[in-house]
């Protein structure tokens, strides 16, 4: 009776013995022989499927009382210990990659027309009661070295994978951060074991939206953004193979959240940290150029003032120097991030308002878009402009950047341009577009990729026409599975 009454929500007797198989104490008593004699008392004992619960709640009140119930008095006693214990090794038995054999990554799960009917058939009761529960009986047990093993085992392995998978498909994703959380309150002494259920709280964090909305892409979308020296992509990306590849781009691909940064007075357009992460600048409908410490917030000096319109677009110099902001005003300034003075005269060229400015990776250039329809480049010594003007047909330069490949660089312009082999696809716009909430998709609504709001300024994006630096990312998806040949991502090795 111990296991039926502690169980956070009821389960079936064929179940309840699945689970009981997996625990420590000697008394392994079928659940049938334990239930034959309390069928007045509880539904579910005269078949194998129907969850066992009590026909009142008063007899499981009765026996939790010791005072009431005297010998039949069932304690919590080790229990949570053997369903913690029992809950891990169930989804170390039962989980598996795709384990509905979803056919497609281009599909939303409410696309998926027979998905209830498959999570039903390959996550039966007990595999769902193990993946929504297991933190919870952690929590309440004794940390004992048995349970740290099998805490260990869980969170190195594919398994802490397939586990989110699992909740993906169950709908219960968002109970993934606080079972996460529980164990590293109980694991700070396992280094390696705390780090990782630090990673997987981020990427829970991050890309929740994307694996509740098609759970092929916690392994498409959520695994190309895991840095490469994080603890969690050392366990798990010896298995993956032929997924998006990440390329340049520095830093934290997950930062916490701080702020609000407060100074502005209007609305701000443009935000972008210094190379080594320790200032931040934003640029403002307010005219003004803000420079900020990065670790509290605080505003470092006074505003930068100089632009007679609105500040669109903020870039850093790569070595921290130097600040370029473009504006309403049709210009291009040169600040001194350590003093805060405007540096030279203003770039003057463009003939209406500059979106987009960027430094070359050597420091010597800027490069700037406009709404008029041309990207100009400048020498930053003489602040004057190199060459004539590149003019580009597209209604305004949003954004470019310098880049040292266009082989696989992610770009679009309402609808991704894709450059393979170096030649640009035509008819881009009929291809893929970017939508909004962060989805890559093909021409017929096909979910290709998730990309997170966190690197949204980072990336090459449509209207990206000409590109400059190391602080923007690519997406190389020319190795990329996807559509009905996802799954080969993923390969089990012995």
């Amino acid at each position: 009776m111990c296991q039926i009454i502690w169980t956070a929500e009821p389960l079936p007797i064929e179940s309840l013995n699945v689970m009981r198989q997996h625990f420590q104490t000697v008394d392994l008593a079928d659940v049938i022989e334990i239930l034959t004699f309390l069928g007045p008392l509880l539904s579910g004992t005269t078949d194998w499927i129907t969850p066992v619960s009590p026909l009142h709640s008063s007899f499981y009140e009765f026996l939790q009382d010791s005072g009431r119930s005297g010998p039949f008095y069932v304690a919590e006693d080790k229990v949570h210990l053997n369903l913690a214990i029992s809950s891990l090794q169930v989804m170390q038995h039962g989980l598996r990659f795709n384990i509905c054999g979803l056919q497609s990554s281009y599909l939303k799960n409410t696309e998926v027309e027979d998905l209830e009917q498959r999570v039903k058939l390959c996550i039966p009761p007990h595999l769902s009661y193990s993946c929504r529960f297991f933190a919870h009986h952690i929590q309440k047990a004794t940390l004992t070295p048995a349970l740290g093993v099998e805490i260990q085992f869980f969170l190195r392995s594919q398994y802490v994978l397939f586990w989110l998978e699992a909740l993906s498909l169950l709908k219960a994703l968002d109970i993934a951060s606080t079972a996460l959380d529980i164990i590293t309150n109980c694991m700070e002494g396992y280094e390696d074991v705390y780090a990782i259920a630090k990673d997987c709280i981020k990427l829970v964090q991050t890309f929740e939206y994307a694996i509740s909305t098609s759970t092929p892409h916690l392994y498409l979308s959520a695994l190309p953004f895991l840095l490469a020296e994080s603890v969690l992509s050392k366990h798990l990306f010896c298995n993956f193979s032929n997924l998006p590849l990440l390329l340049g781009g520095e830093g934290d691909l997950w930062p916490e959240i701080w702020g609000p940064f407060k100074g502005h007075v209007g609305t701000v357009h443009s935000v972008v940290f210094s190379p080594d992460g320790m200032l931040v600048v934003s640029g403002s409908e307010d005219n003004t150029i803000h420079i900020w410490d990065a670790k509290d917030g605080a505003q470092k000096g006074n505003p930068l003032k100089g632009h007679a319109a609105a500040v669109y677009s903020v870039a850093f110099s790569p070595d921290g120097r130097w600040i370029a902001s473009g504006s309403q005003d049709h210009t291009i300034r040169l600040w001194d991030s350590y003093t805060g003075l405007h540096v030279g005269s203003p770039f003057r060229g463009h003939t209406s308002a500059v979106h987009s400015v960027s430094f070359s990776p050597d420091g010597t250039k800027i490069a700037s878009g406009s709404w008029d329809q041309t990207i100009c480049l400048w020498d930053t010594k003489t602040c004057s402009q190199i060459g004539n003007p590149f003019h580009d047909t597209t209604p305004g330069q949003w954004s470019i950047c310098f880049s040292s490949s266009a082989a696989s660089a992610l770009v679009n312009t309402n609808g991704l341009t894709i450059r393979i082999d170096s030649e640009e696809v035509h008819n881009q716009k009929d291809l893929i577009a970017v939508s909004l909430d962060g989805w890559i998709i093909g021409p017929e609504g096909q979910l290709l990729i998730w990309v997170p709001k966190s690197v949204y300024d980072r990336l090459y994006y449509p209207w990206n026409s000409l590109v400059i630096p190391k602080s923007h990312l690519e997406l190389d998806l020319s190795q990329m599975l996807h559509g009905d040949t996802w799954q080969l991502c993923y390969v089990e090795k012995v």
